[in-house]
């Protein structure tokens, strides 16, 4: 699965997660002048949460997140990404 990069709407980004094929790397970029909180919150196929992850991601930095570990028990699910400040968070799966 790949997702393209898109710049924070201040919306909720769900994003589809499969490991059949092996790991998914989720980059994450700021692209403010400021640092951003981020939230990550995994969910199973079924939708219920498995797993969470919360960071704070600084000013014109980047940063790779290996999704196995939020997905340690399954192969299929949902990512929930949330930032700290509308338009700031670039998301690439």
């Amino acid at each position: 699965t790949h997702i393209a990069a898109q710049i924070g709407s201040g919306s909720n980004r769900y994003l589809p997660v499969d490991f059949s094929a092996g790991d998914s790397v989720l980059e994450l970029s700021n692209t403010s002048n400021q640092a951003s909180m981020l939230s990550l919150e995994a969910f199973d196929a079924l939708g219920s949460p498995i797993g969470s992850l919360s960071f704070s991601l600084e000013a014109k930095s980047s940063q790779h997140i290996l999704l196995r570990s939020l997905f340690l028990n399954t192969s299929l699910g949902s990512l929930r990404v949330r930032g700290g400040e509308r338009e700031s968070i670039i998301a690439s799966l």
